[in-house]
């Protein structure tokens, strides 16, 4: 997919996932390193880092439950397994506030590539763990 380069495509994705024409919302997770970036632009390597903010913008778009499912449904559109919530079962969480504000800066990025469209931009909604595979994540 090319680059979005206009406000008019940034809104078009808002209401394609509003009225629901996207299904849900997912991070490919694969950082690029900066020298792919700090070139000219139609020569720059497509994309930014976003599993970091996903939740704190979808959060600001739409209600909790929402930005939950869609952060999730990809599971279900390719017929992954859930963990199931139950007592015994082999806990698989996230972990968040979903009333946190904050400015997302340099310094709460985690990932080892730093370029983000996203620095200086208000969240609402942090992540600040997971349980998984036994282990508790913070």
């Amino acid at each position: 997919m090319p680059p979005l380069r206009t406000k008019k495509d940034i809104n078009a994705l808002k209401k394609g996932l509003k009225e629901g024409i996207i299904d849900f919302v997912t991070s490919d997770h694969t950082p690029i390193d900066i020298e792919e970036k700090r070139i000219e632009f139609d020569n720059a390597a497509y994309g930014t880092i976003g599993l970091e903010n996903a939740f704190g913008v979808l959060n600001q778009l739409f209600d909790t439950e929402t930005a939950v499912a869609l952060l999730s449904k990809g599971r279900e559109r390719f017929s992954l397994n859930t963990a199931p919530l139950e007592k015994g079962a082999v806990a698989n969480l996230t972990l968040f506030d979903p009333e946190s504000e904050y400015i997302y800066t340099k310094n709460d990025c985690h990932s080892t590539s730093k370029n983000s469209i996203f620095f200086g931009t208000k969240m609402k909604g942090k992540v600040y763990g997971i349980i998984a595979n036994n282990q508790i994540i913070v």
